[in-house]
């Protein structure tokens, strides 16, 4: 197949896609369908760079995304190959037909809303003196968010159409906005028609509960994980699964053996949270075939998938997904600022009347002038041009944040840069509590979150879980020394702790 591999790789030079995308696609594709083979050698980046006619960076663009999220392996001196260990899986998909589920994918609540829609209505942070504490997690850099471009769109649509926008509704152009922007920076694959634009995320996961899950039906969450997802499933009255996870992901064979026939399987895939892993290719593949063969879903949380510091951002799971198992939510608050409070969800076409039903009994819709200075924000271009510089910002104060820990953290904290997100683990001693820690601490003035808050089951060694994005240079080196000082004072009157370095 080797020989023959450009001949998988037809390319449109008149499309608006990029040619090294279009390249990175159809080798995806090629893999996934088992057209290319698991450790077949790949021809060299200048090779297939002449056999297609286009320049060799073209095609190493095309490469180092595959070697990022897992297809492809590169062996010094050997070349790359397409992963051995997809092999073992047994994963590819048999064909890209649409799989049409014995169950038509609501739940029976959901049913009912549908039924009572039709017959009656037609669907029509933590502050001090203005700034973040350290170290707050998920909260963006609020200091740089271009508040006069946005009060001016937010005056425009005002001026232009306030009737419009005191009858409420969805707001079509937002959603045209959100796919065109998904397709091209994440990969997902949609019609605006799929976007349900909704307030925040937890509306979203709540959203989802009531139409894919009956009570008591099983959801997997990732342990550690978010716990707002915990709560809006318990709102709906499911029954949750933790299911453990390590450094590819949710651990599959742990959640069939805690509960073989979850509904529903919530996931972080692109940056679990909060330890911060990326799911290898090989356990997306396996999560895709188990929620098809168990006539499952899929709920992709891609909370801040705009800010990966290496390379480009990995594509969504959505993506690949050829059976229409996966809704994938997304959100604005990290992005822009939590108060804006609107996030959206991309369902499959036969979920998307449900989808609204479901709104129109809990929200009806987001406020329309958010939604409208919105899609002119991201229409402008202003969205792009505030996660290139945010994606900037935050890669330097993850670095300073690393450095400051490295300086006075020695031999008590342990911490590490990440190639993406906007916090970071710090690991304590093996000794010492993190709710003890995190308290002690607090009383610095200092939001260090104990790792514990998110686990649920798993029992995990002690760690702060620290947001960086929206805390400037001077306050993460103060909050830096801050902890050093708490826990340090704090060793002077626990002799059982695990020796810390002095003053």
């Amino acid at each position: 197949m080797k020989n023959n591999i450009s001949a998988t790789l037809p390319l449109n030079q008149d499309s608006e896609i990029p040619l090294y995308r279009q390249i990175y696609r159809n080798l995806r594709r090629a893999i996934m369908l088992g057209q290319i083979l698991p450790g077949t050698k790949m021809p060299s980046t200048r090779t297939l760079s002449k056999q297609l006619n286009v320049s060799r960076n073209t095609v190493i663009n095309a490469y180092e995304q595959l070697i990022a999220e897992g297809c492809l392996v590169s062996e010094h001196g050997s070349g790359t190959y397409v992963a051995f260990n997809l092999e073992s899986t047994n994963l590819t998909p048999s064909s890209e037909s649409i799989h049409k589920p014995e169950r038509n994918g609501n739940s029976n609540r959901a049913d009912r809303m549908l039924k009572m829609l039709h017959r009656t209505i037609k669907p029509m942070p933590a502050c001090k003196d203005g700034k973040i504490r350290a170290f707050r997690e998920g909260v963006p850099a609020l200091d740089m968010f271009p508040y006069k471009t946005w009060q001016r769109l937010i005056n425009k649509a005002w001026r232009f159409s306030p009737s419009e926008l005191l009858c409420g509704g969805s707001y079509l152009p937002l959603c045209e906005a959100i796919a065109a922007y998904l397709n091209v920076a994440r990969g997902v694959s949609c019609n605006p028609e799929q976007v349900i634009v909704v307030s925040g995320s937890q509306m979203g996961i709540s959203l989802v509960g009531q139409v894919l899950l009956d009570p008591g039906e099983a959801v997997w969450i990732e342990d550690p994980g978010y716990p707002g997802a915990y709560g809006a499933f318990q709102s709906v009255s499911v029954t949750t699964i933790p299911v453990p996870v390590d450094k590819e992901g949710l651990l599959l064979q742990e959640g069939i053996r805690k509960c073989p026939n979850a509904r529903l399987a919530f996931v972080t895939p692109s940056h679990q949270f909060p330890l911060g892993s990326m799911m290898s290719f090989r356990r997306r593949l396996e999560l895709l075939n188990w929620a098809e063969q168990n006539n499952s879903w899929i709920l992709e949380d891609d909370y801040d998938s705009e800010f990966r510091y290496s390379g480009r951002p990995i594509t969504a799971l959505q993506a690949i997904d050829m059976k229409r198992r996966v809704i994938y939510l997304g959100t604005f608050s990290k992005v822009m600022f939590p108060a804006i409070r609107l996030g959206y969800l991309v369902v499959p076409l036969d979920l998307v009347e449900a989808f609204k039903a479901a709104r129109q009994f809990t929200i009806q819709y987001p406020p329309l002038l958010e939604q409208a200075a919105l899609a002119d924000f991201i229409n402008l271009g202003h969205f792009n041009h505030h996660i290139h510089r945010m994606r900037t910002l935050y890669e330097s104060r993850q670095n300073i944040l690393i450095k400051a820990a490295k300086n006075e953290w020695e031999g008590m904290i342990e911490t590490e840069s990440s190639d993406a997100g906007m916090h970071l683990i710090g690991w304590l001693p093996g000794s010492m509590d993190d709710q003890d820690a995190s308290k002690k601490v607090a009383r610095c003035g200092i939001d260090a979150f104990p790792l514990s808050n998110f686990c649920f089951d798993e029992k995990l060694r002690g760690a702060f879980v620290l947001g960086f994005a929206g805390i400037n240079e001077n306050d993460i080196r103060a909050g830096v020394s801050a902890i050093r000082q708490a826990l340090v004072v704090n060793r002077k009157y626990n002799r059982s702790a695990q020796t810390l370095p002095a003053v």
